[in-house]
């Protein structure tokens, strides 16, 4: 498993661990709080994020834009129910799904076409998902940082040397 796309992927996944270690600091009803940012809570930005990863697999895996949206609708309604220990269960699962993806794929970058409504058709590869989907990801941690401070809790250091420097540690063990 030396492809990049799935050492970014990976990546994904240590910064998410690490905002709901964070997360799980702070009182459940502070999550579901109403505050002035860009999202209305805390747990509305980790339900976009998740939504987000869940939409980026399906056309990883080549559903059609019809197909996804119609899987997207249960996936929203069940969100609008899920607590924090939901929310970082549903990460896991599928942070395993994506696992489960790139194997099938042997661990290989491949082109996936895919067509919006709106933007039209793109031609790209699983490793430009995949960076989409960690950039994606880095940006709305970034949001519930400033939420949490806003709420006046510190939020999860997860700059992408710090996962560099906890996997070489790793290693060395």
């Amino acid at each position: 498993m030396d492809q990049q796309f799935t050492k970014i992927y990976d990546y994904h996944v240590w910064a998410n661990k690490r905002v709901f270690a964070k997360l799980k600091e702070v009182p459940e009803q502070l999550l579901q709080k109403e505050i002035q940012s860009v999202f209305p809570t805390i747990l509305d930005a980790v339900g976009h994020t998740y939504r987000v990863d869940v939409v980026w697999l399906n056309v990883m895996m080549g559903k059609s834009f019809d197909e996804i949206v119609a899987l997207m609708g249960g996936v929203t309604e069940k969100i609008k129910t899920m607590n924090l220990a939901d929310f970082e269960n549903a990460y896991q699962s599928l942070a395993n799904q994506y696992e489960e993806f790139f194997s099938s794929l042997g661990y290989k970058d491949q082109p996936v076409v895919t067509e919006h409504p709106q933007f039209g058709k793109l031609e790209s590869t699983v490793s430009e998902l995949v960076q989409h989907v960690s950039n994606h990801g880095t940006y709305h941690r970034g949001n519930i940082t400033a939420m949490l401070r806003q709420l006046g809790y510190s939020g999860a250091s997860t700059d992408y040397i710090f996962y560099l420097f906890e996997k070489q540690k790793e290693e060395a063990r």
